[in-house]
């Protein structure tokens, strides 16, 4: 199933929010800064926040639900006062 993801950047943070047709309460992200990879967290929200966006290139999000294996993923890339989004 698809997870429709979006970003937002907020003071030196990216809120990352999705939303899913299914009333679902956990989630499974993965963040990804720059070349690192962060382990996979459960989370009990449709967003999540990273501090410092500034500190990387890009930085990725990866979201799935319980019992699913598509991987949902948004790239949040900040380039002085031009951000853009890709989806995968």
């Amino acid at each position: 199933m698809t997870i429709y993801i979006s970003a937002k950047f907020i003071s030196g943070e990216v809120l990352f929010s999705w939303s899913y047709r299914k009333l679902i309460q956990t989630y499974h992200v993965q963040i990804t800064r720059g070349d690192s990879v962060d382990p996979w967290d459960t989370v009990f929200r449709t967003e999540y926040k990273v501090k410092d966006a500034l500190l990387y290139d890009s930085i990725s999000i990866t979201v799935k639900v319980l019992g699913d294996s598509t991987e949902n993923m948004c790239t949040f890339k900040g380039t002085g006062s031009y951000n853009y989004l890709h989806y995968d």
